[in-house]
């Protein structure tokens, strides 16, 4: 395989690929390739007066974020959920958080925030209390630590005066074929305030993923009106690799960009 660029998700490393040998862990028609997989944290809130409970979570989740021994492995998003009927009054909420929110828990007897949520359904912890909350998360965390994922994430964003482009490219190491996988693109912006590290800003439309097999790579274009933001500068896009069909809804690789 000649002149394909890699990006390794962790360090954002660009690798270019000559003539590869089989057993080169890059080349994703070696069957024994693998990388490692960055943690998908998925965290539902509110800001709304009388609910401290949301900032003991955020908070402690931004902390454990930026560890050194975390900062390259997970990738974090804070959605901000509108609830008209109970007053909830915040302003970074929006519908569509909602309803990514209702479709991991589409039983509204089993909703409640916080509700943080790890590569998926794959781990969950809901509620928080100051006392506790940072361990119960480091719980769900580290079994997920170091585990591989047969798929490799590039991207290239680009900015407009009004609009965002994301070009993706997703390739699949191993030996399997997978069907019926979702790519998503989830924007973000750091407010440098605590408990606003990681707001999310806007979910753009996702595509799916029909067929992909190992050795492919599949080039995607994501395209939307810029969101409302304070700072372009901290707007980050997050791709999620996801299989929605599954049981646990399995995040299978995130990356940042």
């Amino acid at each position: 395989m000649k002149h394909i660029a890699v990006i390794l998700i962790a360090g954002l490393v660009l690798v270019h690929c000559g003539e590869l040998e089989r057993d080169n862990p890059l080349d994703p028609k070696n069957p024994n390739a693998a990388i490692d997989q960055t943690v998908a944290v998925e965290l539902f809130v509110n800001d709304s007066t009388g609910y401290e409970f949301c900032r003991f979570a955020t908070e402690a989740m931004e902390r454990l974020a930026q560890q050194d021994q975390y900062r390259d492995k997970l990738c974090v998003l804070e959605y901000h959920l509108t609830n008209r009927s109970h007053g909830w009054n915040d302003i970074y909420a929006l519908d569509e958080f909602n309803q990514r929110y209702y479709r991991y828990v589409p039983i509204s007897s089993e909703r409640g925030i916080p509700d943080a949520m790890f590569n998926g359904l794959i781990r969950r912890v809901q509620g928080a209390s100051l006392e506790n909350i940072e361990q119960r998360y480091l719980q769900a965390l580290v079994p997920l630590l170091g585990q591989s994922s047969p798929f490799y994430i590039q991207a290239t964003k680009k900015f407009s005066s009004n609009a965002i482009q994301l070009d993706v490219k997703l390739g699949m190491y191993g030996n399997r074929t997978m069907e019926n996988l979702e790519l998503n693109v989830i924007l973000y912006e750091d407010l440098n305030l605590p408990g606003h590290r990681f707001l999310v800003r806007k979910i753009l439309q996702e595509q799916t993923i029909p067929r992909i097999r190992h050795g492919d790579i599949k080039s995607f274009c994501f395209s939307a009106p810029l969101p409302e933001v304070t700072n372009i500068g901290n707007l980050y896009a997050v791709v999620l690799v996801q299989d929605q069909q599954s049981a646990d809804k399995e995040i299978l690789q995130a990356a940042r960009f």
